[in-house]
């Protein structure tokens, strides 16, 4: 009897710890969903896990399976493109949306974590103080954090920004500028072009162990 039971909490643990997996993929897909927001282009879903490697998904492919496949959520050190590519290439020229600007903010020695939650009130104390834009999410990375401004189309704001040349240098102008701003809490300032990756939702920091979390933001009409 008592191997049997512990056949059926081992069953039953099993099942527990797939369902939160589950949870975890499907918030991740309608994460990415979120920032991407159109079913046109490519999305590069990346891994430095055993060395770096890079796999293209049409956006209309950001789907809770698909992630489940290549099981980059819950696994360390798993990216994404910010930004939509025209393309199965990961560049700046690459680019087709431009779905948003961004800093990096990272503790200033390679073994400290960030206060999360200390940093992010300052972020925000600051946003206020300077009428800011609102962010769109705000990212524990795991060992540091991450704010996303998500941009819109003129005339749209349900699709990003068109990528063209002036748009990708008021891009990195912003985020160069947004860095700046916040040079002082650990703000990155190499962190700015329009190829860049971020920390996939729900996956593991390997520097620290920790998830990688994110936290959307919402105006007064409780849109993003």
């Amino acid at each position: 009897m008592s191997v049997s039971h512990r056949s059926t909490n081992t069953a039953i643990e099993k099942s527990e710890c797939s369902k939160i997996a589950s949870v975890d993929t499907t918030r991740a897909a309608v994460i990415l969903r979120l920032i991407h927001r159109w079913d046109r282009g490519f999305t590069a879903l990346c891994s430095k896990h055993g060395g770096w490697r890079e796999c293209f998904y049409s956006t209309a492919e950001l789907t809770p399976e698909n992630l489940g496949i290549l099981q980059l959520v819950g696994a360390p050190d798993s990216y994404f493109t910010l930004n939509t590519l025209g393309r199965p290439k990961r560049n700046t020229r690459s680019a087709l949306y431009l779905n948003a600007v961004w800093v990096d903010l990272d503790p200033p020695k390679a073994m400290q974590q960030l206060d999360f939650w200390g940093i992010t009130e300052k972020v925000k104390a600051r946003q206020r103080e300077n009428q800011f834009p609102e962010f769109s999410f705000l990212i524990d990375s795991g060992r540091g954090a991450w704010a996303i401004i998500l941009l819109t189309a003129e005339g749209d704001a349900t699709k990003p920004q068109l990528s063209t040349p002036e748009a990708r240098r008021q891009q990195q102008e912003i985020n160069k500028a947004m860095a700046t701003w916040l040079a002082d809490l650990g703000a990155d300032p190499a962190v700015h072009d329009a190829a860049r990756v971020v920390r996939l939702p729900s996956s593991v920091n390997s520097r620290t162990g920790l998830p990688v979390i994110y936290y959307p933001q919402q105006d007064a009409s409780g849109r993003l």
